[in-house]
């Protein structure tokens, strides 16, 4: 008898041309990953409590439907970094990932997502293709003695086809579609640097990134859902405030380089006590793993710099605890505010 396992099951995405219609382009691979919290469905009802009918529900009514998943733990794979990381933020040109999709626009990536079950026959029983989506929330983070990684936290999506005969939303367009197999490369937290300010500071653990574009989903009077069974699909995903937020903890040890940072905060995110507030320019770098070719990953945030005007990168807040001895080091947490972002990658992507 065959069955399903979790292991037999792929996972991937192409990039759309156009928001809410399937990809009909270059289906890739996230990277390295384990689970998929999948965007069935939510379908709303609306019950109804009738004068005179009892106690108990007299008739439901169909509402909106939702789609929203998310994909957590991505460990970056070189070749996919350009366009997984463009997914939150913009597009990939060349290996550069840039805020929205042209130099005049703010939004991000829309993208089709496909789940392909096979049972233990071989066959693919069960396909399905999530469109129209995008990312609202996603992190990137590097901790101690692990890869970097990426999770898209929170992922919205049009609607859904899928390859079972008879039942709403089918199509025989469906069809598994074999992605592109990437290496096993990784980029790696013990290759990493980061520059605060112009100050390169050691003894860092752990690092996270993350971005929030506020995206609300649009249900319109008069606007078409989905007219095979009239189900009232989301007809637009608009981009909110982009919001970036950072915090990095580290063991404060070395006074000629570990204070920088308090003394940012002390000055309201200016460089001296009698500056403005200007702020400054984080710059992140991480190298790929012993053995897996050459190449890194540099992250920057304020990459345009910093004025009083349009301050850049500044520091919201820090903490300095004394620990229970023996622990010898200081360990500090620091929170940052960040106006905008660009990410450079390895060149020959998938």
């Amino acid at each position: 008898m065959a069955i399903f396992r979790t292991e037999h099951a792929d996972v991937q995405y192409a990039i759309e041309s156009t928001w809410g219609e399937r990809s009909s382009g270059t289906w890739r691979r996230f990277g390295l990953h384990e689970q998929v919290t999948v965007p069935d469905p939510t379908q709303a009802w609306y019950p109804f409590y009738g004068a005179g009918a009892g106690r108990n529900r007299l008739t439901i009514l169909r509402g909106r439907w939702e789609f929203k998943g998310s994909i957590p733990n991505i460990k970056v794979v070189p070749e996919l970094s350009g366009n997984l990381l463009s997914l939150p933020i913009g597009h990939l040109s060349g290996d550069q990932i840039i805020e929205g999709l042209t130099i005049h626009d703010e939004e991000v990536q829309s993208f089709s997502l496909q789940v392909a079950m096979r049972d233990t026959n071989g066959t693919y029983s069960l396909i399905r293709e999530y469109y129209g989506g995008k990312v609202n929330r996603a992190t990137l983070s590097a901790h101690e003695g692990e890869e970097v990684q990426v999770s898209l936290d929170d992922v919205s999506f049009k609607d859904i086809a899928h390859n079972l005969v008879g039942v709403n939303k089918y199509s025989s367009s469906v069809g598994y579609s074999a992605p592109t197999n990437p290496s096993a490369n990784r980029f790696m937290f013990a290759g990493g640097t980061l520059q605060f300010f112009g100050q390169k500071i050691a003894r860092i653990s752990s690092m996270s990134l993350s971005i929030d574009n506020n995206i609300q989903t649009k249900y319109y009077v008069n606007a078409s859902g989905d007219p095979t069974n009239y189900s009232q699909v989301p007809n637009a995903l608009i981009e909110g405030r982009r919001v970036y937020q950072m915090q990095v903890q580290f063991d404060l040890g070395d006074p000629s380089t570990d204070l920088l940072l308090f003394k940012y905060l002390m000055n309201e995110s200016a460089a001296s006590a009698g500056g403005a507030s200007t702020g400054g320019q984080i710059v992140m770098s991480f190298a790929l793993a012993t053995g897996s070719g050459s190449g890194e990953m540099i992250i920057t945030t304020s990459p345009n710099g910093a004025t009083s005007a349009a301050p850049g990168t500044v520091v919201t807040s820090g903490n300095i605890s004394i620990p229970s001895p023996e622990n010898g080091l200081f360990p500090s947490t620091w929170n940052f505010s960040i106006d905008s972002l660009s990410i450079t990658v390895p060149g020959s992507q998938i």
